[in-house]
Parts: structure tokens; sequence; C-alpha cells
């Protein structure tokens, strides 16, 4: 029972950093979130409150359902950028 050399590790991928998890930050999310910041910015507040209600309303409808969790995560994203 004596051990001859070291264990051999797997060989495991790369783990994702947080850049590279965030929704939006490049290619074509980025462009479309950057263009959907702009339409947002250029309404006016009462209906940017109801988009928010009407995010809010289909992430808890959806709770299951990543998309519903990720749609309020766009309009929050997208009313912050403003």
């Amino acid at each position: 029972m004596l051990w001859d050399g070291s264990p051999k590790l797997p060989n495991l991928p790369k783990r994702k950093t947080a850049n590279d998890i965030v929704w939006g930050r490049a290619g074509k999310d980025a462009r479309w979130l950057y263009q959907f910041s702009r339409l947002l910015a250029r309404t006016e507040e009462s209906d940017r409150k109801l988009l928010m209600f009407m995010a809010q309303k289909m992430a808890r409808a959806t709770s299951n359902n990543q998309s519903g969790v990720s749609v309020l995560a766009m309009f929050s994203v997208a009313i912050a950028n403003r």
C-alpha cells in the first residue's frame, strides 16, 4: 500500500469569469440592449413604470422559468443605463 507518484488530475474545463456570465455585455445581446435602452429613454416615466410593472408580473408568473427573470433583469438594466 505504498503510493508511487502524484495523482493524475482530470482535464477540467476552464471556469467562466463574471464578465463571461453577464448578459448583454457583448455581441448581439449588447446591441439589442443598447437599442432597447435608447428606446426606453424616449418613453415617458409613466410608460416606463407600466413596463416595469408588467415585467415584474411576468417574472412572478414564470418563477420556475428562467425567461421571466431575464425579462425583469433586462428591463432593470435598460432603465439603469438610461
